[in-house]
């Protein structure tokens, strides 16, 4: 279902709104299984201060309360959610070295190239949610 994440994410993006608070939590599973998007209430179509979503799955340009939520701030939560997927349930904690952390994980090499590029420190190091859905397909 990360396919159907991210299909979400870019039919979001594609209609200039940034969800804001992706997040395990915020994706649900109906009972095909098949990924939804929940908790648009921190979407907006213009930007927004991140002040009440929770910190852990902020992008590291919102973690010093700094500029709005962009898409590139969901690229990067996505990339949170992604490994939390993959690690069974386990957060993924960058440092401030480079992101590498997780490159000697057992997974698809085409996850762990997703993640390598939604978890760049600077936001225009990120890869777009079209670049992300064109390396899933």
């Amino acid at each position: 279902f990360i396919v159907e994440i991210v299909e979400g994410l870019n039919i979001c993006h594609s209609h200039d709104i940034v969800h804001g608070n992706l997040k395990p939590s915020n994706i649900l599973l109906d009972e095909y299984y098949h990924a939804l998007l929940s908790d648009f209430s921190m979407s907006h179509m213009s930007p927004s201060s991140p002040s009440e979503i929770q910190r852990q799955w902020l992008a590291p340009e919102f973690k010093q309360h700094s500029g709005p939520l962009t898409s590139a701030s969901d690229i990067y939560s996505l990339g949170l959610v992604i490994y939390y997927i993959f690690n069974d349930g386990i957060r993924y904690f960058p440092n401030n070295s480079k992101n590498s952390d997780f490159l000697d994980k057992d997974w698809p090499k085409n996850i762990l190239t997703i993640l390598e590029h939604c978890l760049q420190e600077n936001p225009n190091d990120r890869w777009t949610i079209k670049e992300i859905l064109n390396h899933l397909k």
